[in-house]
């Protein structure tokens, strides 16, 4: 289900991203920003849920 959204969200963003360039129009910026903060939250929402904490460290 994360997969899907996190793979969704990555074209919507590529799209909006490849147009803007193209057309020059930078209006689509805030949006690009927006999705790429939902899709890191998304990111980080799967690594948690995999039990993976970057900030554990081994005793060993």
């Amino acid at each position: 289900m994360l997969l899907i959204l996190r793979l969704v969200i990555a074209i919507v963003v590529v799209v909006l991203s490849v147009i803007s360039i193209i057309t020059e129009n930078y209006d689509f910026g805030k949006y690009t920003i927006g999705l790429l903060g939902i899709m890191f939250i998304i990111m980080g929402v799967d690594e948690f849920k995999k039990d993976r904490n970057f900030l554990r460290f081994s005793a060993s």
